[in-house]
Order: C-alpha cells, then structure tokens, then sequence
C-alpha cells in the first residue's frame, strides 16, 4: 500500500464532496420520490439533460477510468478499438429507444413482456439482474482499488466502505436521486476526463509531442497485439449488441416524460461519451513512460493525480472519481432492484401494495449490495468483474428485441426457448472462458449464434404447428 500519498486538506476535500453530492440527491429525492413507481423509474417523469447526464455519468464510471485503461495498458490499440463497437451499438439504442418508449414500456424486460408475454419478461430481469451484480461489482471494486492506490486502507475495507456509502444514498433517493447526482457528476468527470487527466498525463511525460515520440510502437500496432482475432471478432459481437439494448442506459431513457426526451437524451449522451472515449484513449498510452513499475493499468488515474497534482485539488479530482463510483454502482444497484421489483415481483403479485413494494425495494438493495460487496472481494482484478456475467443481457435479448421491429412471426415460445438457452451458455462460457483461458466475451459469440437459431427457426417451427391446428 502507499503511503502518504494524500493530505489533511484531500481528506477534507473528498468528504465534503461526497456528502454534498449525496445530501442534493436525498433532498431532491425526498421531494420526488412518494410511491414504488418514483422509486424505481422515477415515475417517468425525466428530462431531456437529466436522462442524458445520467447515462453519460453511468457510462464514465469503472469502464472508462479503470476496465479500459487496463486493457488499453496490456493490449494497446486493438484493445483500444474493441470499445469503438461499443458505441457503434448505442446508435441501434438510439433507434430503439423512442420506439419503446412509445409503448409505455418502463424497462426493456417490459417491453419483452408486452410483446412476448410475461415469461420473457423475468427471464430478461434475471439477465439484468446478473448484468447488475457483475458491473456494479466493478465499481466496488474499483473504489477499493482506488483507495488502496492512495494509501487510504487495504482495498478490502474500500470495498466494505464503498458499499455501506452506496447503500445508504440508494436506500433513500432511488431512480430520481441517482438521476439528479449523475447529472451534476457528468460536469466534473467530464472535465477530469477530458482535461485534467491528458494534461497532467502528458506534463508528467515530458510533453505531449514527447509523450507520443516514445509510446511503444507495439503498442500501436493492430497486428503486432496480444489479444487474438478471436477474442477481438467476441468484443464486436459482445459490445454491438450489448450496446442496442443496454439495461441501465435504456432504463434512464424509459423513465424520461416522453419519447423525444428518451431519445434526445440519448443522442446527447451517445455524442458527449464518443468523443471523451477517443480522447480516453491516449493517456493509457503513456503508463509505461510515466510509472515504468507499473503492471496494473486500473490504478493509474489514482496514482497519477495524487503524484502530480498539488494538495487540496488533487484531493477534489479524487472526490470526483470516488464518487462517479458511488454514483455508477448506485445506478446498477437500483438497475437490478427494479427489475426484480417490477419484472418479477409485481407480475407476480399484482395486488401488492405500494408501500410493501417499496419496502421489497429496500430489502433487495441491502441484500444485493453484500452479494455484490462479497463479489467484489472474490474476483482478482476489475475487468474480470466486467468479465463474468456483464454481458449476459445482449445476447439473451438483443436477438429477440431487434427482431420484433422487422418481423411479426417470432414467435413467444421460440424467444422463451432462446432467452433461456443463450443465457446459460453466456454465462456459463464467460466463467469457463474467463478462469481457464483468461479471455471474455468468447461465450457471448456462441449465446448469439444459439439466440438466433433458436428464434428463426423456432419461430418457423411453432407459427407452421400451430397454423396446423388452428
């Protein structure tokens, strides 16, 4: 562990920080939130910069800081390039959206229940829920990495620390308070991101025309990377269609008042994240110039502000980062509530009432934030948090959602079949893959050659069977 790395005045900085961020969005949420409905899709009463600050915010957190520098780190370019499928995808979100949204669809597993009926509608939430405990325990692991970095405690207790924060502001603000702060957060992650971080990186390298002289040409070769054409060809798959249907990006849009706002929002988001993407992408580049005994990529924004940046604001860009934690694995923690609270118990009980389903609500955050807290302490490093379970839900559900706009024969049964099936064999291969070869995203490749067979020609199957019989 550091040490010293972060004075009296950062310590002050960050805490301050934090509860402020957190004490606007209780505020806001005490004013918002009255019934289960506010809770978990803030009554579908979101504006345009609010759904789209929430996703740029939500989409910043570990992956682009953390997951993606690591990557970048150890595989260079082409590892860079994986996550231009990525936002590829989000453009088939953004012509998704508002057609969803048009069906009063608060959750893509609802949209999946009104079209397919009410049991794809939970296996679609079991999916999000999975894709839930995985990302959020991402996050948690990352602020426990972070604090580890700075020399604040062993990242065990940042874990432990990092979950009972996000618990209590998740308990209490639910969808509108995660909202309102992943919009203020967007402000200043964008500036640490888009500034702060290149600036400081390419001083600390000498310069920039310096910095990118000496950038291991290995590095910057397509061919010439470790990451085999196999696992390249998986990210393309895995991230395009995990992308066009994504749960928390499209849970924010489908809590927006109305469809221009769902799609508009998106626009604005899927804009604002490529760019700082692109810009993401070069100080990762630099790691070895800057700290040549570093081997883990993930630790190198915590390790170069508290290095570079003078006491006190190094201290306000550590709050920054912090809390965009706080705020990201408060989204995925009340993405995997929602979806058991709405697409799984309500179906169930139709009568429940509010207040008890609020209180479910509650419980389920508590519950799954130790799964995810115990997650986070198990699994070795953040991209394999990603790794296992994170991209369950393109596979299983993209596949059926893309299909339903173009073709009216698909068919429920077929879509129930294929749900089921390509969610085993996702996640069941990401485990295999991630523990025996190192590699992820492999199994989504083959979930989404099952999905596909299964629905055409299930589909064909079930319509010629049952026009039999009519």
């Amino acid at each position: 562990m550091n040490q010293g790395l972060l004075g009296g005045i950062d310590y002050t900085v960050i805490v301050l920080y934090n509860a402020i961020l957190i004490g606007v969005g209780l505020y806001l949420a005490k004013r918002k939130v009255k019934s289960a409905k506010d809770f978990t899709n803030a009554g579908q009463s979101l504006g345009t910069f609010t759904v789209a600050g929430s996703i740029i915010s939500t989409c910043m957190g570990a992956s682009i800081l953390f997951s993606n520098y690591e990557l970048i780190h150890r595989t260079g370019i082409r590892g860079a390039l994986t996550s231009g499928f990525w936002y590829a995808g989000w453009l088939i979100l953004i012509l998704l959206v508002g057609r969803i949204r048009r069906t009063g669809a608060s959750s893509i597993p609802d949209y999946l229940s009104r079209r397919f009926g009410a049991r794809a509608q939970k296996i679609a939430a079991w999916a999000v829920v999975i894709v839930g405990l995985s990302t959020c325990s991402a996050q948690f692991k990352s602020i426990g990495a972070t604090m580890e970095a700075l020399g604040i405690c062993d990242p065990t207790t940042g874990i432990i620390l990092g979950a009972v924060v996000i618990v209590l502001f998740t308990f209490f603000s639910g969808l509108w308070g995660s909202a309102v702060t992943n919009t203020i957060q967007s402000l200043f992650i964008l500036l640490v991101v888009v500034a702060v971080i290149p600036l400081t990186a390419a001083n600390a390298a000498g310069g920039f025309s310096t910095a990118m002289a000496n950038i291991d040409p290995d590095k910057l070769s397509f061919s010439g990377s470790s990451m085999s054409m196999m696992l390249f060809f998986s990210y393309m798959v895995s991230s395009s269609l995990n992308t066009a249907v994504e749960p928390s990006y499209s849970k924010y849009s489908l809590a927006a008042k109305d469809e221009k706002a769902a799609v508009l929002g998106q626009l604005i988001a899927w804009a604002v994240c490529t760019a700082v993407a692109v810009i993401a992408l070069i100080p990762p580049l630099w790691i070895n110039q800057i700290f040549p005994d570093m081997t883990n990529g993930s630790l190198f924004v915590p390790r170069l502000i508290a290095t570079y940046m003078p006491i006190g604001v190094r201290g306000l860009i550590i709050a920054v980062v912090l809390s965009l934690l706080t705020t990201t694995g408060n989204s995925f923690l009340l993405l995997l509530t929602s979806s058991i609270t709405d697409d799984i118990v309500r179906p169930l009980k139709p009568d429940i009432g509010d207040r008890q389903l609020l209180h479910i609500s509650r419980l389920v955050i508590a519950v799954g934030a130790a799964i995810i807290a115990f997650m986070a302490i198990v699994v070795p490093d953040i991209a394999t948090a990603f790794k296992i379970g994170g991209n369950a839900f393109g596979p299983v559900v993209a596949v059926p959602v893309l299909l339903s706009f173009f073709w009216k024969g698909v068919n429920d049964k077929a879509v129930t079949i294929s749900m089921v099936v390509s969610l085993i064999v996702s996640v069941g291969m990401d485990i295999y893959f991630v523990y025996v070869t190192g590699e992820g995203a492999i199994g989504n490749v083959y979930a989404v050659a099952v999905s596909l067979i299964i629905t055409i020609f299930g589909s064909l199957y079930f319509n010629a069977r049952e026009k039999k019989t009519a």
